[in-house]
């Protein structure tokens, strides 16, 4: 026979429905976990889609977070909107809000709020903060692409409102400093 309305599937402890191995808690029916302890420890919170092992696995109090991948969003306790894809990312954020982590082991370095993460092992160190590419990272208020062993490359118009400012000289390729 089917389970009753409203309760979650667990089969081979993979559990389909609004939010994992939540015995007991008074949660939302609108949180969907799939996969293996994911978002057990969920006790109030709405809105959270959650797949992949253990990912979100301390969520407590959070609404609206998207974890996907094996271990993401794991360190998150109560945060919200935070958005975690990949296996690994978002695992220093615990109670952060309004942040994005794309590609493995992205955005490690800490609980900060309205961070961006793309590339494996790019991480922010404040808010505010984007980090672009393999092992990028951005402090607070900084947009950063790729590391300092790489060179950016604009194909087209480039537009900067404000300073421009460099540790060396750059040049265009008409050879006149930037």
């Amino acid at each position: 026979s089917s389970p009753p309305f409203g309760l979650d599937i667990e089969v081979n402890n993979i559990n389909v429905g609004r939010g994992g191995v939540m015995s007991g808690a008074t949660v939302p029916i609108t949180n969907t976990a799939l996969g293996n302890q994911v978002c057990s420890s969920l006790t109030s919170g709405s809105e959270n889609t959650n797949i992949g092992y253990i990912a979100s696995n301390s969520l407590t109090t959070g609404d609206g977070n998207v974890s996907v991948g094996a271990g993401a969003g794991f360190g998150l306790v109560s945060g919200s909107h935070n958005v975690s894809i990949g296996s690994n990312t978002s695992n220093s954020v615990v109670s952060g809000n309004s942040n994005t982590a794309l590609g493995y082991s992205a955005d490690q370095s800490g609980d900060w709020d309205n961070t961006t993460c793309l590339g494996a092992f790019s991480y922010a160190t404040g808010d505010n903060a984007t980090a672009i590419g393999f092992q990028a990272s951005a402090g607070e208020h900084e947009i950063v692409l790729g590391t300092a062993d790489e060179t950016v490359i604009c194909r087209n118009t480039l537009s900067v409102a404000g300073l421009i400012t460099s540790a060396t000289p750059a040049t265009n390729t008409d050879d006149t400093t930037v």
